[in-house]
């Protein structure tokens, strides 16, 4: 998406091409994760990913297999970001819905959130849709400022202080007791970022395979990654 509405569809339309010359069948690997167009982030400033230790994760490059990589990291909380994300794969899947080739989506793959691996804190994003976002949820889960404070053992002036508290993500002396609660936000704003995604590529082309890779199922997918396996069911 070299502009907003403007397309370079050459590279892919040439792979298909090829692939349906010979017969091969293809699923398309497109991470939404870290290739945000340049024009959502101009029109909202905020949306790139802000690492807890202050960092502004947006624009992104370095040498990879020989080559340049250029990706850019932005805040999967965002509603921008899952729009344009959303957008852009039904896009992708109506062009190539009647291909021989295409069969399907692969929309989140391996590392995923850890990449670049140093500087992302394992995709901890504090950007401020993210922690408003976070706010909403202490807000509907406690109920009350006191009973937050109550659990976690602190003296919050607001839920907005508590939102914003980024010792959660220390481990000394001990874990803070919002830790979990995190988890569980960001493995819920994730799934919302994914199924939206999903639910535009079956739009186009209802019978697409859309696939998530490296979710793991032991636990650790969720706390590194952000996303738990059930959440996924449906794709």
């Amino acid at each position: 998406e070299i502009g907003k509405g403007q397309y370079d569809w050459g590279f892919l339309d040439r792979l298909v091409e090829d692939c349906e010359a010979v017969g091969l069948k293809m699923l398309h690997d497109i991470e939404m994760v870290h290739h945000l167009p340049d024009w959502v982030a101009q029109e909202h400033p905020d949306i790139d990913w802000l690492s807890p230790t202050g960092e502004r994760l947006g624009f992104y490059h370095r040498k990879f297999c020989y080559t340049d990589y250029y990706t850019r990291s932005y805040s999967l909380a965002h509603p921008a970001a899952r729009e344009a994300a959303a957008d852009f794969m039904h896009k992708v899947a109506q062009r190539y819905a009647r291909s021989s080739a295409v069969v399907g989506y692969i929309v989140f793959e391996e590392i995923g959130l850890n990449y670049p691996h140093a500087r992302t804190w394992f995709g901890q994003d504090v950007g401020p849709a993210t922690v408003a976002g976070f706010e909403e949820y202490l807000r509907q889960k406690y109920g009350t400022l006191a009973e937050l404070n109550r659990r976690y053992g602190r003296t919050y002036r607001d839920f907005a202080e508590a939102a914003e508290d980024r010792t959660r993500f220390e481990v000394q002396p001990k874990p803070h007791r919002g830790w979990s609660d995190w988890c569980h936000y960001r493995s819920a704003y994730m799934a919302r970022f994914y199924r939206g995604v999903r639910d535009a590529i079956k739009r186009a082309d209802p019978e697409a395979i859309v696939a998530v890779s490296g979710t793991g199922g032991d636990g650790c997918g969720w706390i590194v990654q952000g996303i738990r396996g059930e959440e996924f069911d449906s794709m």
